[in-house]
């Protein structure tokens, strides 16, 4: 995990990540250690490590069949959606 952030910083990272597409060494590896966070995200009650989890097979670079919880689908579902409202305009980060 990357102590330099803090809970809000790291979701965002994810969903940053994901909107946009971020495949670049660097990003790759902070996902990476996220999926070692075990912070309980208090609305949802979903581990941080499921946001970095979902990231990544999202940016297709682990596997969906492998890596795929029920909170995975759910956040994929989440970042489809955040990525579709962010290329129509309607999501402001």
């Amino acid at each position: 995990m990357n102590k330099g952030m803090n809970l809000p910083e790291r979701l965002r990272f994810c969903f940053e990540a994901t909107i946009f597409g971020k495949t670049d060494e660097e990003t790759i590896d902070i996902l990476r250690k996220l999926q070692t966070d075990d912070t309980i995200v208090s609305f949802g009650k979903i581990p941080v490590h499921d946001y970095a989890t979902a990231a990544l097979i999202n940016l297709n670079v682990i596997s969906y069949d492998e890596n795929c919880t029920e909170n995975t689908d759910y956040l994929l579902e989440v970042y489809t959606g955040f990525k579709k409202d962010y290329e129509n305009g309607t999501l402001n980060l």
